[in-house]
């Protein structure tokens, strides 16, 4: 995301640091946390955050803004960046990003 932020010219925000201090005061998970942004004007932007699902996944979030077209650019070219290392799934609309069954430590 922060190489996609530069070419792009768009801010990258690592929140991650402040996230896991956060969840660390009130114990709730033993894993780092991620929680990374890219935000540009006018509300474009996308999030990155594993909080409430597991050790091995993380949700990205994308919002448009005012500028539906540069949003929807920023969304394809950052989710073929991610699917050259990462097994990306979409999330439906109506369901929020919950922890996949075969992503926890105990599956096989």
């Amino acid at each position: 995301m922060r190489q996609t932020a530069a070419e792009t010219g768009l801010a990258y925000i690592d929140g991650s640091e402040r996230s896991e201090e956060s969840s660390k005061i009130r114990g709730v998970y033993e894993f780092p946390i991620i929680h990374v942004a890219i935000n540009g004007k006018s509300g474009l932007g996308v999030t990155a955050a594993n909080m409430g699902l597991s050790e091995f996944e993380a949700a990205l979030g994308f919002t448009e803004g005012k500028s539906p077209e540069v949003a929807r650019d920023l969304a394809n070219r950052l989710t073929r960046k991610l699917e050259e290392r990462w097994e990306l799934r979409t999330v439906p609309a109506e369901q929020g990003a919950v922890p996949l069954e075969h992503c926890s430590p105990d599956s096989e």
